[in-house]
């Protein structure tokens, strides 16, 4: 759906209670419009960006974030237990902040849902032990524990998968701290972006291939990146490109975003590259 603002459906006007309330009316106005496809966006989101005025002060942004969770969770409650659906009810969407110098009508916050209103269907998955390990290699990294932090994912088998990378600072000095050259990595952002970049791609085909997606079912590859972060957006583009020429697939769909900030959190908009993916089979 539509990006939704915190409009009082009777006047369209912004409710003007607060950040965290025009957030509430913002997620009400979504699950209406979610109701009109017998679902929810506390159980059928697959993903949900955010997006956050500059003007909001660092205790707005966590009342933001805070008051999401509690409305989200009152909303699954509403929902009629005994009612009958074929709507799966999904574990929790992935979910980004994004942070913005404006929104329509000077609001402080947008709320964007993906929602999944179809059958869930499980299907098998064709991928061996021995396709993954295979496939990998090409990346050259080994997995490690923190890796996970790094990603949400959210699979409907068989149907889509939506999944986001998130790069800190802290994150890339563990990225850049097992190259071969360290202190070329440190010392030049566009090569120390190149391995960013490989990183990401690397965590993303892994989640494609454990869930048998491919990069041909990729539907579009959202890049936020700070305009503070010293990379131009020509520059970040030709690393992307480069990357996935090598790689062999010259097709995939990408968009360089650049924005005031990003990340998993209301409170810490400070990645310094975000990758959002959404693949379908549809």
């Amino acid at each position: 759906m539509a990006g939704q603002l915190g409009l009082d459906p009777p006047t369209m006007l912004l409710c003007d209670e607060g950040p965290a309330l025009e957030l509430q009316q913002a997620l009400e106005n979504s699950e209406a419009i979610a109701k009109c496809f017998n679902c929810s966006i506390s159980t059928s989101a697959v993903a949900m960006t955010i997006y956050c005025s500059m003007s909001l002060s660092s205790s707005d942004r966590l009342a933001i974030e805070n008051h999401k969770d509690v409305c989200l969770a009152d909303l699954k409650l509403q929902l009629n237990s005994g009612s009958r659906s074929n709507v799966p009810v999904l574990n929790a969407p992935v979910i980004s902040y994004i942070l913005v110098p404006d929104l329509p009508k000077r609001a402080l916050v947008e709320v964007k849902p993906l929602l999944y209103t179809g059958e869930n269907i499980e299907l098998p998955t064709g991928v061996t032990k021995q396709d993954l390990c295979t496939r990998q290699a090409y990346w050259e990294f080994q997995h490690e524990g923190w890796h996970n932090n790094c990603i949400q994912k959210c699979i409907i088998s068989g149907r889509l998968c939506s999944a986001i990378v998130s790069v800190t600072l802290e994150t890339a000095a563990k990225i850049c701290s097992v190259t071969t050259d360290e202190s070329q990595c440190e010392a030049n952002t566009e090569k120390q972006f190149a391995r960013i970049t490989k990183f990401c791609i690397y965590l993303l085909d892994k989640v494609l291939l454990e869930n048998d997606f491919s990069w041909d079912d990729v539907m579009n590859l959202r890049i936020y990146y700070p305009t503070s972060g010293g990379i131009s957006h020509g520059t970040l583009s030709t690393i992307f490109s480069h990357v996935f020429n090598d790689f062999g697939d010259k097709g995939v769909p990408f968009n360089i975003v650049p924005v005031l900030g990003a990340g998993s959190s209301a409170t810490s908009m400070d990645d310094i590259l975000t990758c959002d993916l959404f693949a379908t089979k549809f």
